[in-house]
């Protein structure tokens, strides 16, 4: 359905997920029983009321895994100079994966319901328990600092952030401000993996954005960077932080915005990955951990 071909639509689309579902659902060792197959025969449904235990062990089994693989042998965060907490504060922001996952598979066979590795609170934080209590991650903080440290790396090592090719390319026209701030700094948001070109006076043609972005809003982003870049006012050799800094601001995941299960579990992973977990490009902390000593305290158990 692109005229470059860089975007295709399936034929038999439902068909296609239909199997790629079925083929999860066994690799998972889940039990799954539809609405007709219960019409159709009687025992399906006795079957898939003695079933559904069997589904729920399947899946507790799987999440176990996972933790195993994906928090098993997460290294300890490293402090970030200036930021609060100190020593003592570090070595135990995640659990060992048998712990996790154990208190996970028994938490969901007790209940009786599906648990997550991960919690979103009012759009914003994510919440997750360690070891020593548990912890809440600003997701706009974090975002900023995986954005900020992905475009730092690539514009030092001379390589170019992956690019998603838009399926409609998107027709901007520039303030006189914004066209100078971009004719200084080209190279770099190509680095970046901006695909721009002039398109005559004062327009300029996106064709393909960095694909980490979240935020792209049908090209306001790009006009923020470009503001931000103008009101500088510095050379373009100087205005590299500025540039990354702007990039990472805008291009982050918002407080407010509802993130997934597995869109919280790859925000942490790679914040993580980090050199400088702690703190995002301005400065404000990422997260926040309350100790389990601190709930306890809280609740008057010591």
């Amino acid at each position: 359905v692109h005229p470059a071909k860089s975007e295709v639509r399936l034929l038999l689309e439902r068909r296609i997920f239909s199997l790629v579902r079925r083929s999860i659902q066994t690799g998972l060792g889940l039990v799954v029983t539809t609405g007709e197959d219960l019409a159709a025969s009687p025992a399906a449904a006795e079957s898939a009321a003695a079933g559904g235990t069997e589904a729920r062990t399947g899946l507790a089994r799987a999440e176990a895994d996972f933790l195993r693989r994906h928090l098993g042998d997460r290294p300890a965060a490293t402090p970030v100079a200036g930021a609060e907490g100190g020593d003592d504060d570090q070595g135990h922001l995640f659990p060992s994966a048998t712990a996790l996952a154990g208190t996970g598979a028994s938490t969901l066979a007790a209940a009786d319901q599906r648990s997550a590795p991960f919690w979103q609170l009012h759009r914003t934080y994510i919440l997750t328990q360690i070891r020593g209590g548990l912890v809440l991650i600003d997701q706009h903080n974090s975002h900023e600092r995986i954005l900020y440290n992905e475009a730092s790396a690539a514009l030092a090592s001379g390589n170019t952030i992956p690019t998603q090719q838009l399926l409609f390319p998107a027709h901007l026209e520039l303030s006189a401000a914004q066209l100078q701030a971009f004719d200084g700094h080209r190279n770099q948001l190509a680095g970046l993996g901006f695909t721009i070109q002039p398109f005559g006076g004062q327009s300029v043609i996106v064709q393909g954005i960095p694909a980490s972005l979240k935020n792209w809003a049908e090209g306001q982003l790009l006009l923020d960077i470009l503001d931000d870049l103008a009101a500088s006012g510095q050379a373009v050799e100087e205005s590299r932080q500025e540039l990354l800094a702007s990039y990472a601001c805008h291009g982050a995941v918002r407080a407010g915005e509802v993130l997934t299960v597995a869109e919280m579990q790859i925000l942490v992973d790679q914040l993580f990955a980090t050199d400088l977990p702690l703190s995002c490009p301005h400065g404000r902390p990422t997260l926040v951990e309350i100790t389990l000593a601190e709930l306890e305290k809280r609740f008057g158990r010591r």
